[in-house]
């Protein structure tokens, strides 16, 4: 893809994932560290600790990846105050969750998210989602897309 190499050599690709399994969250740093591209991850245990970050920075993610159901502050919850606020309006957003419930899920579409993911099975799944997340982000910031025109589903 010419947009995806052209973003990748200006600035460093920011990824936040917030979720409360441990071992979720550091699966998902390994797998960026195994994709070999120009990627600042970093991971949080709720939404309420990524929302305070993100207050004490300028610095905010390209890409935002909220489990569902968290304690202390719920994805959904997270999603909402992100929406709710003009600074976050490029942040794109995906749901990285086991969750099934349709109902739920097209909430979080209506709700400003931009992609929903199952979370995989196995790791080399993993690895191809995000890798493929990535590229699609980059081409919606190379061409200069608004955010609402990007709108991603992926399934496992």
């Amino acid at each position: 893809m010419r947009g995806q190499g052209q973003y990748y050599q200006r600035k460093k690709f920011r990824v936040f994932m917030v979720d409360d399994d441990r071992d979720d969250r550091q699966l998902f740093l390994d797998a960026f560290d195994e994709l070999h591209v120009n990627i600042e991850a970093r991971a949080f245990g709720n939404g309420q600790d990524a929302l305070l970050h993100f207050e004490g920075t300028e610095t905010l993610p390209d890409l935002l990846f909220l489990d569902m159901y968290m304690p202390v502050m719920s994805g959904l919850e997270c999603l909402q105050k992100i929406r709710a606020d003009q600074r976050y309006a490029d942040v794109f957003v995906v749901i990285f969750s086991n969750t099934r419930d349709i109902e739920i899920i097209e909430q979080a579409f209506v709700m400003g998210a931009n992609a929903y993911v199952r979370k995989p099975d196995k790791f080399a799944t993993l690895k191809k989602i995000l890798n493929k997340i990535i590229a699609y982000k980059s081409q919606c910031l190379t061409y200069e897309l608004k955010q609402e025109y990007c709108m991603l589903s992926l399934g496992t």
